[in-house]
């Protein structure tokens, strides 16, 4: 059997790399809300929850939340804030399957995403990429409407 040369592929697909782009753009917007939860749980600045949360990816937040969601007495913010991170751990490893493995074509293939110890996957279309895109938004929104004026503003005025 001959070996066949798997080459780098960048989609030519204008709207596909814009949607990939956003996608990205949105899981960064996540994390961040992910800071402004800790600085609510903390009751500290802007800033501070900045320099808490440096040089912490994603899981590392969330386990950080998780942890500081236990000080609260409020069972219903707790399990709230524990589904946002399980929601937010589910999209987070769908955005690594697309942005951590290599995006390639083996001669006389389809173009596809060679992911570590997982084999490959198809290149996602338009409409799975903007899905995840906004389904992260959703959370985002959601995360921050709890934090501002639903249940864990309501913890944390009861503390």
């Amino acid at each position: 059997m001959a070996f066949k040369m798997m080459e780098p592929y960048v989609p030519q697909d204008q709207q596909l790399l814009a949607n990939l782009g956003e996608l990205i753009l949105r899981a960064e917007h996540l994390n961040y809300m992910k800071t402004m939860l800790l600085k609510t749980l903390h009751e500290v600045s802007p800033k501070e929850a900045m320099e808490m949360s440096r040089k912490k990816g994603a899981a590392q937040l969330r386990k950080e939340v998780k942890k500081s969601s236990r000080e609260l007495q409020c069972q219903q913010a707790i399990t709230k804030i524990n589904s946002f991170m399980e929601r937010a751990e589910t999209l987070t490893n769908e955005r690594n399957q697309l942005t951590h493995g290599v995006w390639a074509q083996v001669e006389g293939s389809q173009p596809s995403i060679q992911v570590k110890d997982q084999g490959s996957q198809p290149i996602p279309s338009v409409a799975e990429l903007r899905r995840i895109s906004d389904a992260i938004d959703s959370l985002y929104k959601e995360i921050n409407h709890e934090r501002l004026h639903g249940c864990i503003k309501q913890a944390m005025e009861n503390n």
